[in-house]
């Protein structure tokens, strides 16, 4: 696989842009592009509606523009890495404060894909970083670091409760 040329690059986000009307279009190394849009969530406050920040949704394509199917949808899509890349899906919870009215945070667990939209590890994880040399630090709870091989991960043999500590 051939990386593509920044002028390659250009014409293919050109093109994307224009098949499927995202708000952007991104390259994301491996020959995939990811494309891009927001919604505004809302949310039912006393029988009327607040508006939430806005959160991203990721959708995947080829330089073709044919759509990767992924397992399922995900708020932000890195940039792949040795083949692979985190992916994470966003909660928004609310805290009702008196004073300061109506705050909003968002809950992030990370999961990791292949370049074709398979689900290696799901969305699960508090933090997960894939390194050049394929090894990949995953974090879960309160302290507890892990880490494996990427191959183990790929070949589905990965388990958190026996991964090597990683502090």
């Amino acid at each position: 696989m051939t990386k593509p040329s920044q002028e390659e690059i250009k014409k293919i986000l050109k093109y994307l842009k224009n098949k499927y009307k995202p708000e952007s279009v991104q390259y994301m190394g491996y020959n995939r592009f990811a494309l891009i849009n927001s919604r505004r969530l809302t949310f039912n406050i006393n029988e009327s509606e607040a508006y939430l920040p806005k959160i991203r949704e990721y959708r995947l394509t080829d330089p073709e523009g044919i759509l990767i199917d992924l397992e399922r949808e995900y708020n932000f899509i890195e940039q792949f890495t040795q083949g692979v890349a985190v992916v994470s899906i966003r909660e928004v919870t609310s805290d009702f404060k008196a004073k300061s009215g109506l705050a909003f945070d968002f809950k992030r667990k990370e999961g990791l894909i292949d370049i074709n939209g398979k689900e290696l590890l799901p969305c699960i994880y508090d933090s997960i970083n894939v390194h050049q040399d394929g090894f990949v630090e995953i974090s879960k709870g309160e302290v507890k670091k892990g880490g494996a091989l990427l191959p183990i991960i790929e070949e589905g043999k990965f388990d958190f409760e026996k991964a090597m500590d990683w502090n």
